[in-house]
């Protein structure tokens, strides 16, 4: 199992996926989204167009991803350190 981080590399919505490979952590990413439309009623105008943007990304082409965002794959006892500020 490892963790997958869709990195915005700026300001941005961030999400953590774990998961056995990028296929399965990207079709998560979508099924996340789509619940939120269902769930999220007044936002579900913004989960929408988030949807549509991440179903057009092939996980394993960057050039695919919207603006800067970069996967970047973790490893079993990685660690990651963050801040909320």
């Amino acid at each position: 199992m490892k963790m997958y981080y869709y990195n915005p590399n700026d300001y941005g919505a961030e999400f953590f996926v774990m998961d056995e490979n990028k296929t399965k952590a990207h079709e998560y990413l979508l099924k996340h989204l789509e619940n939120k439309i269902v769930s999220e009623s007044c936002y579900a105008e913004i989960y929408q167009e988030d949807l549509e943007m991440w179903t057009k990304v092939n996980p394993f082409d960057v050039k695919t991803f919207p603006s800067k965002y970069t996967l970047d794959e973790y490893e079993i006892g990685s660690v990651i350190e963050s801040e909320i500020a």
